[in-house]
């Protein structure tokens, strides 16, 4: 009885994280990272001084992506999170609420540069993203 007790318990220890787990549009660290990823696809965009480190873009999303798989997600929650049009207008929402507060005013390309060349500066994960042309 003390063994299967044991089993028992070492198994909902085991499944508790699973169960525990937050939607991926509440993880922190998700967040952050798919923040910073479009705000610096916005400023490259939107500023011809400043281009993508792409290298480095793909490494840190790959990096983001095995994150998530260690979180017990699957390649098609993963997908479908990306792909979602409630998960993209929120990410955009935050994207240009973070752009105003930095500064950016739309149309003009000397605020995205401006920002950008900051980020990069500060060193944030978005400036790791972007580089000086």
């Amino acid at each position: 009885m003390k063994i299967l007790m044991s089993a028992v318990l070492g198994a909902a220890v085991l499944a508790g994280p699973a169960m525990a787990r937050v939607s991926l549009s509440e993880d922190a660290h998700i967040n952050a990272s798919l923040l910073a990823v479009s705000v610096g696809d916005e400023i490259r965009n939107e500023c011809d001084d400043i281009s993508a480190r792409m290298f480095v873009v793909f490494t840190k999303g790959k990096a983001l992506e095995t994150y998530a798989l260690n979180l017990g997600y699957t390649n098609d929650e993963l997908k479908e999170f990306v792909k979602s049009k409630k998960e993209r207008a929120r990410m955009k929402a935050l994207r240009d609420a973070y752009l105003k507060k930095g500064g950016v005013k739309k149309g003009d390309s000397a605020s995205y540069c401006k920002l950008g060349q900051k980020e990069i500066a500060d060193d944030s994960l978005t400036g790791q993203l972007l580089r000086s042309r």
